[in-house]
């Protein structure tokens, strides 16, 4: 009983001090890859537009709440484009309507189109809004920030 009982609490010790991924590799990932992310609502009924088979082009008007990552946009309703696969009507995401709240991962396309604002990635761009993931995505933007801030005073 006593061999059976140190195995025990030595698993309970190495479990203890065993440490778990932080989970935030997949969000990492897309802070980098966005010029900037925003949380807010969606205040007009997305159009869908396809240009090319197997994509849509969901085209409305974004209120800008809080900016999460990167510059402040210039105006607090932006026009973007939440691109995402998709052939019919099944393919849009439940949480892509007029009054959604969501947060926006995008890329500045100001130069080649028009909405200038267009989601960063085809399934991941657009995401539900709640609070953990806004606090997550603030924590990793800063420390992105600091990463790539030199030292002052190096040369």
């Amino acid at each position: 009983m006593k061999i059976i009982s140190a195995i025990c609490s030595l698993c309970i010790l190495i479990g203890l001090t065993a440490r778990a991924d932080d989970s935030d590799d997949t969000l990492r990932f897309y802070v980098k890859k966005s010029d900037i992310i925003v949380s807010g609502a969606v205040v007009s009924e997305p159009k869908g537009l396809v240009d090319e088979s197997g994509i849509i082009n969901w085209v409305c008007t974004f209120k800008v709440a809080e900016t999460l990552h990167g510059s402040k946009p210039d105006a607090e309703m932006i026009d973007v484009n939440i691109v995402r696969f998709g052939i019919d009507a099944k393919d849009k995401p439940s949480y892509l309507k007029k009054d959604a709240e969501c947060i926006l991962f995008l890329k500045n396309v100001a130069k080649a189109e028009k909405p200038a604002w267009e989601t960063a990635d085809f399934w991941f761009g657009i995401q539900p809004r709640f609070p953990m993931m806004e606090r997550s995505i603030k924590r990793l933007a800063e420390q992105s920030k600091q990463i790539t801030t030199p030292l002052q005073g190096s040369r």
